[in-house]
């Protein structure tokens, strides 16, 4: 809804939110549970999901401190990098299946 309004800032603000609140969620989730580690009782698919979702966010950061005015067709490198890996974590997360 953010991007249909032409308000980009929020929408990235909600992806990066919604990111790390997810791997803030993990220590008391952890804390909590008392079987052991939760990150152990997840399959492959998801452990491989928060690792991938931690590196995208890492490069956003990233890509927002260093500020680069550099372009691909007109794409941010950052966002290049970030397009690469979802389409490779796509393919990845399919053969964990």
């Amino acid at each position: 809804m953010a991007v249909r309004l032409r308000s980009y800032t929020m929408a990235i603000s909600n992806i990066f939110g919604s990111n790390l609140i997810m791997i803030i969620l993990l220590l008391p989730a952890d804390l909590l549970y008392t079987e052991g580690l939760v990150l152990a009782e997840a399959d492959s698919i998801a452990s491989f999901a928060i690792i991938t979702g931690i590196i995208v966010t890492i490069i956003y950061v990233i890509g927002l401190v260093i500020r680069s005015r550099r372009t691909v067709f007109g794409v941010g490198v950052d966002s290049l990098l970030v397009l690469a890996i979802y389409i490779t974590s796509l393919f990845v997360a399919f053969q964990l299946r």
